[in-house]
């Protein structure tokens, strides 16, 4: 199972659209796109049970600002 998921993450590394050195910075963009996948994974399973708090979507906003103004940070610092 180890190797399914290092032959994985090597795929996705290899086609990568931009250059995410392992810096803070780096880990930061990855930390909030899991945390963008979790939200939105979360809206769908309780979108159909509930309606979607306000509170979630203005987070899901302000996750994809983060994640827009960290990979601008990125690209500034690293250019490929």
């Amino acid at each position: 199972m180890e190797f399914l998921a290092t032959w994985i993450a090597d795929l996705l590394i290899g086609r990568s659209s931009d250059y995410a050195p392992r810096t803070p910075l780096g880990w930061t963009s990855v930390a909030l796109l899991a945390a963008l996948i979790a939200q939105i994974a979360y809206a769908i399973y309780i979108c159909f049970t509930l309606r979607v708090p306000t509170l979630l979507w203005l987070s899901i906003l302000a996750n994809i600002v983060a994640i827009v103004v960290v990979r601008r940070a990125l690209r500034s610092r690293y250019p490929v």
